[in-house]
Protein backbone atom coordinates (compact mmCIF):
# COMPACT_ATOMS: atom_id res chain seq x y z
CA UNK A 1 0.00 0.00 0.00
CA UNK A 2 3.02 2.72 -0.24
CA UNK A 3 1.34 3.57 -3.63
CA UNK A 4 -1.68 3.88 -2.59
CA UNK A 5 -1.45 8.32 -2.55
CA UNK A 6 -0.30 7.92 -5.71
CA UNK A 7 -2.87 5.95 -7.16
CA UNK A 8 -5.27 7.82 -5.87
CA UNK A 9 -3.80 10.95 -7.42
CA UNK A 10 -3.64 9.49 -10.47
CA UNK A 11 -7.10 8.12 -10.00
CA UNK A 12 -8.50 11.96 -9.66
CA UNK A 13 -6.53 13.42 -12.52
CA UNK A 14 -7.86 10.84 -14.63
CA UNK A 15 -11.26 11.76 -12.94
CA UNK A 16 -10.69 15.55 -13.47
CA UNK A 17 -10.00 15.00 -17.09
CA UNK A 18 -13.15 12.95 -18.19
CA UNK A 19 -15.60 15.21 -16.34
CA UNK A 20 -14.13 18.41 -18.10
CA UNK A 21 -14.75 17.24 -21.32
CA UNK A 22 -18.40 18.33 -22.64
CA UNK A 23 -20.52 17.68 -25.67
CA UNK A 24 -22.26 20.40 -27.08
CA UNK A 25 -24.64 18.43 -29.96
CA UNK A 26 -27.46 20.23 -31.96
CA UNK A 27 -29.90 19.20 -34.89
CA UNK A 28 -31.33 21.02 -37.30
CA UNK A 29 -34.17 19.91 -39.69
CA UNK A 30 -35.46 21.21 -42.83
CA UNK A 31 -38.64 19.91 -43.81
CA UNK A 32 -40.02 20.20 -47.30
CA UNK A 33 -43.95 19.20 -47.08
CA UNK A 34 -44.44 15.72 -48.60
CA UNK A 35 -41.40 15.40 -50.90
CA UNK A 36 -38.55 15.18 -48.41
CA UNK A 37 -36.06 16.55 -45.32
CA UNK A 38 -32.55 17.38 -44.78
CA UNK A 39 -31.13 16.68 -41.22
CA UNK A 40 -28.56 18.29 -39.92
CA UNK A 41 -26.39 17.21 -36.82
CA UNK A 42 -23.44 18.36 -34.76
CA UNK A 43 -21.52 16.81 -32.01
CA UNK A 44 -18.62 19.08 -30.66
CA UNK A 45 -16.01 17.77 -27.84
CA UNK A 46 -14.68 20.53 -25.72
CA UNK A 47 -11.97 19.23 -23.26
CA UNK A 48 -9.99 21.46 -21.07
CA UNK A 49 -12.29 24.66 -22.67
CA UNK A 50 -10.70 23.51 -26.11
CA UNK A 51 -12.29 21.39 -29.05
CA UNK A 52 -10.96 17.91 -29.87
CA UNK A 53 -13.20 16.00 -31.53
CA UNK A 54 -16.09 17.09 -34.39
CA UNK A 55 -18.95 14.57 -35.67
CA UNK A 56 -21.11 16.17 -38.18
CA UNK A 57 -23.46 14.52 -40.86
CA UNK A 58 -26.45 15.83 -43.18
CA UNK A 59 -28.69 13.26 -43.88
CA UNK A 60 -31.20 14.08 -47.07
CA UNK A 61 -34.20 12.07 -47.18
CA UNK A 62 -36.61 11.96 -50.19
CA UNK A 63 -40.16 10.80 -49.34
CA UNK A 64 -41.24 9.39 -52.47
CA UNK A 65 -38.56 7.92 -53.81
CA UNK A 66 -37.54 6.40 -50.47
CA UNK A 67 -33.71 7.07 -51.11
CA UNK A 68 -31.57 9.27 -48.45
CA UNK A 69 -28.01 10.75 -48.81
CA UNK A 70 -25.92 11.27 -46.50
CA UNK A 71 -22.02 12.90 -45.38
CA UNK A 72 -20.72 12.38 -42.53
CA UNK A 73 -17.39 13.20 -40.94
CA UNK A 74 -15.78 12.40 -37.31
CA UNK A 75 -12.52 14.30 -36.29
CA UNK A 76 -10.32 13.86 -33.51
CA UNK A 77 -7.53 16.09 -32.48
CA UNK A 78 -4.43 13.54 -32.00
CA UNK A 79 -5.63 11.09 -35.13
CA UNK A 80 -3.23 10.65 -37.85
CA UNK A 81 -4.95 11.44 -40.53
CA UNK A 82 -5.82 15.00 -39.28
CA UNK A 83 -3.71 17.59 -38.54
CA UNK A 84 -5.14 20.58 -36.16
CA UNK A 85 -3.90 24.19 -35.53
CA UNK A 86 -5.45 26.41 -33.11
CA UNK A 87 -5.06 30.49 -33.64
CA UNK A 88 -7.27 32.21 -31.31
CA UNK A 89 -11.04 31.46 -32.04
CA UNK A 90 -9.81 29.54 -34.62
CA UNK A 91 -9.24 26.21 -35.17
CA UNK A 92 -8.83 24.83 -38.86
CA UNK A 93 -8.61 20.90 -38.97
CA UNK A 94 -7.18 19.11 -42.46
CA UNK A 95 -7.58 15.84 -43.70
CA UNK A 96 -5.03 13.80 -45.05
CA UNK A 97 -6.75 12.71 -48.96
CA UNK A 98 -8.32 8.98 -48.81
CA UNK A 99 -8.23 6.98 -51.86
CA UNK A 100 -10.01 9.80 -53.64
CA UNK A 101 -7.83 12.13 -53.53
CA UNK A 102 -10.09 15.28 -53.00
CA UNK A 103 -8.66 17.52 -50.48
CA UNK A 104 -10.82 17.92 -47.36
CA UNK A 105 -10.80 20.57 -44.32
CA UNK A 106 -12.78 22.16 -41.91
CA UNK A 107 -12.64 25.63 -40.43
CA UNK A 108 -14.50 26.00 -36.77
CA UNK A 109 -14.36 29.80 -35.27
CA UNK A 110 -15.75 30.29 -31.48
CA UNK A 111 -17.99 33.17 -30.76
CA UNK A 112 -19.48 34.32 -27.66
CA UNK A 113 -22.39 32.12 -28.20
CA UNK A 114 -21.29 29.16 -29.54
CA UNK A 115 -19.67 27.66 -32.68
CA UNK A 116 -19.15 28.40 -36.51
CA UNK A 117 -18.62 25.50 -38.55
CA UNK A 118 -17.50 26.24 -42.46
CA UNK A 119 -17.96 23.06 -43.69
CA UNK A 120 -17.94 24.17 -47.56
CA UNK A 121 -14.48 22.45 -47.84
CA UNK A 122 -15.48 19.42 -46.76
CA UNK A 123 -14.32 16.44 -48.60
CA UNK A 124 -17.56 14.96 -50.81
CA UNK A 125 -15.56 11.49 -50.56
CA UNK A 126 -17.43 10.46 -47.92
CA UNK A 127 -21.33 11.66 -49.67
CA UNK A 128 -23.79 9.82 -50.99
CA UNK A 129 -24.41 10.47 -55.17
CA UNK A 130 -26.26 13.27 -54.21
CA UNK A 131 -25.60 14.24 -50.38
CA UNK A 132 -24.09 17.59 -49.98
CA UNK A 133 -22.15 19.51 -46.84
CA UNK A 134 -23.77 22.79 -45.76
CA UNK A 135 -21.64 26.36 -46.25
CA UNK A 136 -21.41 26.71 -42.76
CA UNK A 137 -23.70 25.43 -38.85
CA UNK A 138 -23.65 27.47 -36.38
CA UNK A 139 -23.65 25.57 -33.07
CA UNK A 140 -24.64 27.24 -30.10
CA UNK A 141 -23.31 26.81 -26.23
CA UNK A 142 -26.36 25.40 -24.78
CA UNK A 143 -26.79 22.65 -27.26
CA UNK A 144 -30.26 22.45 -28.81
CA UNK A 145 -31.03 23.29 -32.74
CA UNK A 146 -28.50 24.27 -34.82
CA UNK A 147 -28.49 26.78 -37.38
CA UNK A 148 -27.41 25.97 -40.95
CA UNK A 149 -26.76 28.13 -43.95
CA UNK A 150 -26.88 26.65 -47.62
CA UNK A 151 -25.81 29.59 -49.18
Amino acid sequence: MKNFPAICTLTLALAQTWVEAKQIACRHIDRYEDEGAITTDVTLTVAQGKLSRVAIEQTTELYQARAGYSCSATLTNGETNNMWAINGQETLISVEPDESGEPSSLAIIQTRGGYILKTKNLSRATCGVRGEWPTKVYVPLKGGTCKVFNK
